[in-house]
């Protein structure tokens, strides 16, 4: 019963003599999505089949709605990679699919960790991308994204996260397309 993202002051008494006190936070809240989908503990890598399978999930979800989204909750302690496979067999960027906005929710507050080996690709239209609660570390990606592809993002967000050790910078952009 008590609210998200709350500090609250707790008393100890013992009969009517207080004790002391102890301040405590609640977590925030779950963003809301089209589609939720929680890692299991076996899970430790988002890969481009699981953010395909996401994505056909939240469009269902969605009903006739051309924008669609979902909420990608990650367990308080796992440590996740975000890595795709290219045709080759060598890492290669997740692509978020074009029209679907995600947020990627550290359960329970800073204790989530996301490697990056390689960057997030953004190509198409979202309506947001959202990172919220989460301990961002590169792991080979140089980049948090690394766009070269026509991309359209009406919000780009980093809620409550620590994001370390980037080799070069969080986002880059390049070429002569489109990048909003």
């Amino acid at each position: 019963g008590l609210d998200a993202s709350t500090v609250y002051v707790i008393s100890l008494w013992n009969g009517q003599s207080k004790r002391g006190s102890v301040t405590s936070s609640t977590s925030a809240e779950t963003p809301k999505g089209d589609y939720e989908y929680t890692l299991s503990s076996s899970e430790t890598v988002i890969s481009q089949d699981m953010m395909n399978s996401i994505a056909e999930n939240a469009m269902a979800a969605a009903g006739s709605k051309t924008a669609y989204s979902a909420t990608i909750k990650i367990p308080q302690g796992a440590t996740i990679d975000i890595v795709g496979t290219s045709t080759d067999g060598s890492a290669a960027s997740v692509k978020i699919p074009d029209g679907m906005s995600v947020t990627f929710f550290g359960e329970g507050g800073m204790g989530a960790y996301v490697k990056l080996s390689k960057s997030i690709n953004l190509a198409g239209t979202h309506g947001n991308v959202t990172f919220q609660n989460l301990d961002i570390t590169d792991g080979g990606c140089q980049y948090l994204i690394n766009q070269s592809a026509d991309a359209i993002v009406d919000k780009l967000a980093f809620d409550g996260c620590s994001i370390h050790d980037l080799d070069r910078s969080i986002v880059r952009t390049q070429s002569a397309n489109i990048i909003i």
